[in-house]
């Protein structure tokens, strides 16, 4: 089975071309799904993150309020708290996306994808047979952030400083989407990616 990364910067577009990757019959994973899972009320992660970050991060239904946690990650400008909630998150994250891995691969999908920001961030490279980025000139991000999540330009231009350089995610991988036009566009694109790959992992099964 071919496993392949989706990734891009923060409001790239990662989601949109996941969903029609899954309508053309591609199986998605996505690490933002299970990382809500991680944070489920009562689960190890949760108290580990409210004792490191205090009970102001902590939801009324016991989990975690994600909206307060990433007001108080992303504006360190050091890093050092984001980097400590990534150290609870991830270990957990990637141990759940390998258990699917598995369970794709014995229902017999030939492709299964899973869509993962910070993929070059953790230097996940080596982890996928094929890597399909989606990019969006750093303007049209920021607008995008911006209306997404309500925040100001200088928060959003903060978020994205956090990730890795758009060039060198473009360096690193096999497929980049360009996502700066309409979503009819960003679509017909994915569309073409996703036959491709479903050709190319059929070929691989003969």
């Amino acid at each position: 089975m071919l496993w392949i990364g989706l990734t891009g910067g923060i409001a790239s577009g990662k989601s949109s071309v996941a969903r029609v990757f899954v309508r053309m019959g591609i199986p998605v994973v996505s690490a933002d799904v299970l990382a809500h899972e991680v944070l489920e009320p009562g689960s190890e992660a949760v108290e580990r993150i409210v004792e490191l970050f205090g009970r102001s991060v902590r939801a009324n239904d016991g989990g975690i309020d994600r909206h307060r946690l990433g007001e108080i990650v992303f504006v360190d400008p050091t890093g050092a708290k984001l980097r400590a909630l990534e150290q609870i998150l991830h270990p957990q994250v990637r141990k759940k996306a390998d258990e699917l891995r598995q369970e794709l691969r014995h229902k017999g999908h030939s492709v299964a994808v899973y869509e993962v920001p910070l993929l070059f961030e953790k230097d996940m490279q080596g982890l996928f047979d094929k890597i399909v980025c989606v990019a969006v000139r750093p303007e049209v991000q920021v607008q995008r952030l911006v209306a997404r999540n309500h925040i100001s330009s200088v928060e959003a231009y903060q978020r994205i400083r956090k990730q890795a350089d758009l060039s060198m995610k473009l360096a690193g991988s096999d497929i980049v989407i360009w996502n700066n036009g309409q979503t009819s566009d960003l679509e017909r694109i994915a569309e073409s990616v996703a036959r491709d790959l479903l050709t190319s992992s059929k070929r691989l099964q003969k």
